[in-house]
């Protein structure tokens, strides 16, 4: 039951995010999620990626998927965890 809500919510962000690429977020060179380098997103450049921060590239974003998404729960998404978010879009197209 929770690997199928984790995964809803995944489709959820893809289809959020796919908006808001297609809509020139501020992102405007990156097409896809898999294109999406964290610096794309990294407003304050501190290598990681906050909720707000998120929230801003991904603007139908819920505060509980972006933990979901944040493994070590430290607030931010690193580069590994970043790259496993991509890792999972690669199947649905993003």
């Amino acid at each position: 039951m929770k690997q199928l809500f984790f995964y809803l919510c995944l489709t959820l962000i893809f289809l959020s995010g796919t908006h808001a690429l297609a809509s020139g977020s501020k992102m405007g060179k990156s097409s896809t999620i898999s294109e999406l380098q964290i610096s794309d997103m990294d407003g304050n450049k501190n290598g990681s990626i906050s909720f707000e921060e998120f929230k801003a590239a991904f603007p139908s974003i819920r505060p509980n998927v972006f933990s979901i998404l944040d493994k070590n729960q430290d607030g931010q998404l690193n580069k590994a965890e970043w790259q496993s978010f991509q890792e999972m879009h690669k199947g649905m197209g993003g």
